[in-house]
């Protein structure tokens, strides 16, 4: 599988994740210099980690994914914590990179949208 997102708010650079789908879930993404995986695996992250899950030497720190489920089994929407090299820490809410204002907003629209409909039905 190959995501690519933009690394903040209107910008045009973006970081393709396809390199990062190749390595088993806990294995490092990249190796330090003469670097080996072996006893790195389950060294947790030292740059985020109180919330990144990947172990051992990275560069692309991924949060846990959440994901809110529609009755029929489908995805409708997901989000995770995501830092690049060069880049700020962003949450990638679906397909869009927001700050923790910004999805608060969308949370905001979403309770307004189900508080609208519930008004609507009755």
């Amino acid at each position: 599988m190959s995501i690519t997102v933009a690394t903040t708010a209107g910008s045009t650079v973006t970081k393709s994740l396809t390199t990062l789908t190749s390595h088993p879930a806990g294995t490092p993404s990249t190796l330090p210099p003469g670097g080996s995986r072996e006893g790195d695996r389950q060294q947790p992250c030292t740059a985020h980690p109180d919330w990144c899950t990947e172990a051992g030497v990275h560069d692309a720190h991924l949060g846990a994914r959440h994901v809110v489920m529609g009755n029929d089994g489908r995805e409708l929407l997901d989000a995770r914590l995501l830092d690049f090299p060069d880049s700020q820490p962003v949450i990638g809410l679906g397909e869009t990179d927001t700050d923790a204002a910004e999805a608060r907003t969308k949370a905001q629209d979403f309770r307004k949208f189900a508080d609208d409909l519930e008004i609507s039905r009755t």
